[in-house]
């Protein structure tokens, strides 16, 4: 997901956050929650200008990335996320994973 240009089109980024956070947080205290909606809502928050986004964000893919789920997809999201938060030594490991993973 690219970070919208214009200022419409973060107000629709920010409603899609909106919307994906309703959505997470009614499933999150569910006995099997969602790990595919965890995920769509992490890599929505990754793409979001505000840094606390982007950090939510990189928690929930971090999670996923613990327990398995879509590993290189997870470390592709984490690696754009961490070099959005200037977090370059942590997004070089995630590349670095991510490479042994998919060469």
């Amino acid at each position: 997901m690219a970070l919208p240009a214009g200022r419409d089109d973060l107000s629709v980024l920010l409603e899609q956050i909106r919307v994906a956070r309703a959505n997470y947080e009614a499933q999150e205290n569910a006995e099997l929650p969602s790990p595919k909606l965890q995920f769509e809502f992490g890599a929505l928050l990754t793409c979001s200008p505000i840094h606390s986004d982007v950090r939510e964000g990189a928690k929930h893919l971090e999670q996923l990335l613990d327990v398995g789920f879509r590993r290189q997809e997870c470390l592709h999201q984490l690696t754009l996320a961490q070099l959005k938060l200037g977090h370059y030594v942590k997004a070089k490991e995630h590349t670095d994973v991510w490479l042994k993973l998919d060469p």
